[in-house]
């Protein structure tokens, strides 16, 4: 039987006993990261041969790779899952020996997007922008204002956590009727009604309002979910339309093995981002039709190692999804039973993330999230509804979250009924950027404790409304 102590050793690395916890922890330098200028001292590589039925799990405090003997093989050695699985001795179901190779691109990764002109007729698309940041502020204020709404919002798994990461607004009209703008009020050139032979207005509907934001900040495409009538999600014109722009939100999971779960709704990818972000990114399409050819959406379904298709319940649900399968490797039907989409899973009462870690491959469920020194065991996974209490009467990861946000000093995290938010400022309270640099596991640790973990959610809600940080957090005040 292979051990972690022995895969350490065909590194060329001699790891040392340093401590009798969890059965034995040894020390050495990382197979991946180096040594951190310590030389044959360095203790960032910690190890515990005595774990997961003897073969020993492993972990590194600097680069935050960890797992068992089979990941170890993969991290380190550049095994494949199957090959690595088979030298540790494990039998293995079909799920399990898939190749995890990466996915048939269909697309060129670097396409770039643009604006079609001649769907859209921009003549300023810096105009267009501004106008179109300043109606997504507006409406995101508005929504915050409008409790129906985001009760409305909340009984689809959205809280107000995911109106704010998600800028989701509220558009109410003026007067309570839709908003008619002048094209060229938007940087858009003039068309005429073919009806009537008058100039178009540009139409903005009353509605949710749903912003597709890169990561610069700026607003790739507005679109418009309409509480009645047809068409039931509008499109506003001027926004990049070839490719088309797709909701798609990368996994927080740090390793390598990244999972996507592609869907139809905005809406019902939000929710899966909110509720199981920590184990899989999120691609929706917006419309069955759909294809990742947008350059975020294409390179994360080409990174990914394992797809999971959940298109609606629908005939062109059951279209698309052979276009899915006949494109890429590694793709499997994960929709859910007895709904039409992921969103109506809340709606009859069933847990999201439950669905989506049961839809992993079994291999994938344990050891995924949970990879600092004293979380949870390794082997066990990452179960975030589990209260795990220490001697102090705290939720362990309460007590990691404070002892994060020490670790961070200039990390606030702001929780009130209208508003979620993570930020860091200096001592002239400027907010400064990349405070997780530093170190990038405990940030990103910080980060997935902060947005996902339930025992610091509701330790937040309890004290709130307030400004926490390293000092105040534990005690509440």
């Amino acid at each position: 039987m292979i051990t972690i102590l022995d895969l350490i050793r065909e590194c060329g690395l001699q790891p040392r006993k340093a401590s009798g916890n969890k059965g034995g922890e040894y020390h050495c330098a990382c197979p991946g990261c180096g040594d951190g200028g310590k030389g044959r001292h360095s203790d960032r590589f910690h190890a515990w041969p005595a774990q997961n039925d003897g073969q020993g799990s492993y972990w590194c405090r600097q680069c935050g790779s960890g797992g068992d003997v089979i990941q170890f093989m993969i991290d380190f050695q550049n095994m494949s899952f199957k090959n690595a699985a088979a030298r540790a001795g494990k039998t293995l179901d079909s799920r399990e020996i898939q190749p995890m190779s990466t996915p048939r691109l269909p697309f060129d990764s670097a396409t770039p997007h643009q604006v079609d002109p001649e769907s859209s007729s921009i003549q300023s698309p810096d105009l267009w922008q501004r106008k179109a940041a300043r109606l997504v502020d507006w409406a995101h204020d508005q929504l915050k204002k409008d409790h129906e709404q985001l009760k409305y919002l909340a009984g689809r798994g959205l809280t107000i956590k995911a109106v704010e990461r998600f800028r989701l607004g509220w558009n109410p009209g003026e007067r309570g009727r839709d908003i008619f703008r002048s094209r060229e009020s938007w940087g858009l050139g003039p068309e005429t009604s073919p009806e009537t032979g008058k100039p178009k207005k540009l139409w903005i509907p009353r509605g949710l309002v749903i912003p597709l934001i890169d990561e610069t900040g700026r607003v790739d495409r507005v679109r418009v979910r309409r509480p009645e009538g047809e068409p039931r999600y509008y499109v506003l014109p001027g926004g990049p339309s070839d490719p088309i722009p797709l909701l798609a939100v990368p996994s927080t999971w740090p390793g390598m093995h990244q999972a996507l779960i592609v869907c139809e709704a905005e809406l019902d990818g939000m929710l899966i981002a909110m509720s199981a972000g920590d184990l899989t990114g999120v691609l929706a399409l917006g419309s069955a039709s759909a294809k990742p050819r947008h350059e975020r959406a294409n390179l994360l379904a080409g990174e990914a190692a394992w797809i999971g298709l959940a298109m609606d319940r629908d005939q062109a649900g059951d279209e698309a999804m052979k276009w899915w399968l006949e494109s890429f490797d590694n793709v499997q039907d994960i929709r859910p039973q007895g709904v039409k989409d992921p969103g109506e899973l809340v709606l009859v009462g069933q847990d999201v993330r439950a669905w989506v870690e049961s839809s992993l491959p079994r291999a994938w469920r344990s050891g995924r999230v949970a990879k600092m020194k004293g979380i949870i065991k390794e082997g066990q996974g990452f179960r975030p509804n589990r209260v795990t209490v220490k001697k102090d009467g705290l939720p362990r990861t309460v007590r990691e979250m404070g002892l994060l946000l020490k670790k961070f000093p200039a990390v606030r995290v702001e929780v009130r009924p209208d508003r979620w938010a993570m930020w860091a400022e200096d001592s002239q309270g400027r907010e400064v950027a990349f405070w997780d640099k530093q170190d990038p596991a405990a940030g990103r640790r910080l980060h997935d404790l902060y947005w996902y973990d339930p025992d610091v959610e509701r330790w937040l809600l309890d004290r709130a409304p307030g400004i926490f940080d390293g000092y105040n957090f534990l005690r509440g005040k």
